[in-house]
């Protein structure tokens, strides 16, 4: 990707978050002049550190701005469906737990983790679900993830 190429994706990507170069500029901590003229090509591949606070300001990972610039080779295969999702959610939960109190975010952190344990189980494998997406219940409840009895001596 040339210089041109990287400032046509900054630009997407900053529009694509509703930002103005402005808004990009204090969030990342780059100059507004700057993202201007990387955005028009007018200036040659940022550096690394400059990089990492336009990651941090458009909330992508920090390798992909690397790629985009050139400082990685480009991923040759398209994302499959559960990555793009996985990061659509990891982009929404990162805008909302800014919103909220420490002990919230522990809760959120507790709840998200209980479930994962219980839908995959500490080895990480996948237990049964319902058609609703729910671990499926047994009779009395339990849905499996309990810990079952022992063989009998």
């Amino acid at each position: 990707m040339g210089e041109a190429d990287f400032g046509r994706y900054l630009r997407a990507a900053r529009t694509h978050r509703g930002l103005t170069v402005r808004q990009l500029s204090v969030y990342s901590r780059v100059s507004s002049t700057y993202v201007s003229q990387l955005e028009r090509g007018r200036k040659r591949q940022p550096s690394p550190a400059v990089l990492r606070k336009l990651a941090s300001g458009l909330r992508l990972p920090y390798e992909e701005l690397l790629a985009a610039a050139g400082y990685l080779p480009e991923e040759k295969e398209s994302p499959s469906p559960a990555q793009v999702a996985t990061r659509e959610i990891a982009e929404t939960l990162y805008a909302l737990m800014e919103k909220l109190s420490p002990a919230d975010r522990l809760s959120v952190k507790e709840h998200i983790l209980g479930y994962l344990e219980v839908r995959f189980g500490a080895d990480g494998r996948s237990r049964a679900t319902d058609a609703g997406g729910g671990t499926a219940s047994r009779p009395g409840g339990e849905t499996g993830a309990e810990k079952q009895p022992g063989p009998r001596k």
